[in-house]
């Protein structure tokens, strides 16, 4: 009589897989939900965390599949090998995010105009407590602005400030922004053929008592 030695399946690998599965519906999920407008933005950033979380434990679990292939002879290894690279390209967006951190200035608002640069005290009023907060640029800043980036420079438009006005809140408004707060220009001047028109019309008649 012969015996059959059937090879086991190692779970490290199987959940490796899971895991691996997982974390790429929730990323894809969230990532669409996100740009759609269904989930804000501070609870993205958690299920970002979760998703990171969960392929580090993928990428684990794979090593650990590798481990019993080599040891007890147990199946799985091709799926931990997939699972793995899966996980270390769900990563990799964090590893560049965290070199990115690195790299640039701790900057959190960036302005053109250093003398005088805008407040957005309306904003930070209604900032809430758990986002970044809006801090007015002082001298340190300006300096490390100048120095992350040199070449951050105004622009100048050949139209008056208040056709410029006129086409950002146009910009706005079709990008479905809310304004909360305005400083300067509040509203276009009226037209002066209108005005005209108005001044040129005649008086109503006297009505006799």
């Amino acid at each position: 009589m012969k015996a059959a030695i059937e090879r086991r399946w190692s779970r490290a690998s199987l959940r490796s897989a899971g895991l691996a599965y997982f974390a790429t519906v929730l990323l894809l999920i969230a990532g669409l939900s996100h740009r759609y407008g269904l989930l804000e933005t501070v609870p993205f950033l958690g299920v970002l965390l979760i998703v990171a979380l969960l392929a580090a434990a993928g990428i684990g679990l794979a090593c650990a599949g590798f481990v019993d292939l080599w040891e007890r002879g147990d199946r799985g290894g091709r799926r931990a090998l997939a699972s793995g690279i899966v996980c270390c390209l769900l990563l990799a967006p964090y590893a560049l995010s965290a070199w990115r951190v690195l790299d640039h200035p701790g900057l959190v608002d960036v302005a053109t105009d250093l003398d005088d640069p805008p407040a957005f005290r309306t904003l930070a009023a209604q900032r809430p407590a758990f986002a970044n907060q809006i801090a007015p640029i002082d001298a340190s800043r300006a300096q490390m602005i100048r120095t992350g980036y040199p070449g951050l420079t105004g622009r100048r438009y050949a139209v008056s400030p208040d056709q410029v006005m006129e086409q950002a809140l146009a910009l706005v408004a079709d990008r479905g922004w809310t304004v909360v707060a305005r400083h300067g220009i509040v509203a276009p001047p009226p037209d002066p053929a209108v005005e005209g028109e108005e001044e040129a019309a005649p008086a109503p008649p006297p009505i006799p008592a």
